[in-house]
C-alpha cells in the first residue's frame, strides 16, 4: 500500500490521490484501482448494495440511508421512452474514407467520402449516420491516435482498384481480429 501511495504522489498525480484510494480501501476491502475500472464497479455496487448506508458524510447528523429514506419520496418515476447518453459530433468524412472522433479514426463506407455525416459516441461505441441511415458502428477507441477500419467500408474502392488488397490497413485489421481468412 506504502509503495502505492509513493507511487501516486510521484508520478505526476495530485497529492490527493492517495488518500482516496485508502479510503476506498479501507470503506469497501477492494484496492481502489479496481473500482476504478467500470466493469467492477458496477459489479461492486450491485452486490453491496446497502454496505454504505449506514455511512456518514463528515459532519453532517444523519447517515447516508436515513438521506435517502426521507428524499425517496420525492423521486420521479424513469422515463417510459430511453435517454440519449451519447455525444453528437457532425463530420466531415475525408478522402480516406475515414471521419475524426476525439483523436481517433473511423472508416465509413467509400461513397461518402466529401459528405457530412452525424456520429453518435456512446461509452463502448459509435454509430454513424447519413441522414436517417446507419453506415458504420464501430466499437469505440478508447487510447488517444488509434484508428478502426472495417474491410467492408473499402470494398467499392477495392473493385476499381485490386491491387491496392495487400497492403491495405483495413485488410491487416480484419485479419488480425479473425474476419478475413486467406481462403477468402
Amino acid at each position: 500500500m506504502a509503495a502505492d501511495l509513493a507511487k501516486c504522489q510521484g508520478a505526476g498525480h495530485p497529492q490527493h490521490v492517495a488518500p482516496v484510494r485508502a479510503d476506498a480501501v479501507q470503506a469497501h476491502g477492494v484496492p481502489g484501482d479496481v473500482l476504478q475500472r467500470p466493469v467492477v464497479r458496477r459489479g461492486v455496487g450491485a452486490s453491496q448494495a446497502g454496505v454504505g448506508d449506514d455511512r456518514r458524510i463528515r459532519s453532517r447528523h444523519r447517515t447516508i440511508g436515513e438521506y435517502f429514506t426521507a428524499e425517496r419520496p420525492l423521486l420521479g418515476s424513469l422515463p417510459d421512452e430511453p435517454f440519449e447518453t451519447g455525444r453528437l459530433f457532425t463530420l466531415r468524412v475525408d478522402r480516406y474514407s475515414q471521419i475524426c472522433v476525439r483523436t481517433n479514426r473511423y472508416s465509413v463506407p467509400v461513397r461518402l467520402i466529401g459528405r457530412t455525416v452525424r456520429a453518435m459516441l456512446h461509452a463502448s461505441e459509435l454509430v454513424v449516420h447519413d441522414g436517417r441511415e446507419e453506415v458504420a458502428r464501430h466499437e469505440r477507441l478508447i487510447a488517444k491516435g488509434g484508428c478502426r477500419l472495417d474491410l467492408d467500408h473499402y470494398l467499392e474502392a477495392l473493385v476499381r482498384k485490386p491491387g491496392a488488397l495487400p497492403g491495405a490497413t483495413a485488410l491487416d485489421q480484419a485479419r488480425s481480429a479473425g474476419r478475413f481468412t486467406p481462403l477468402q
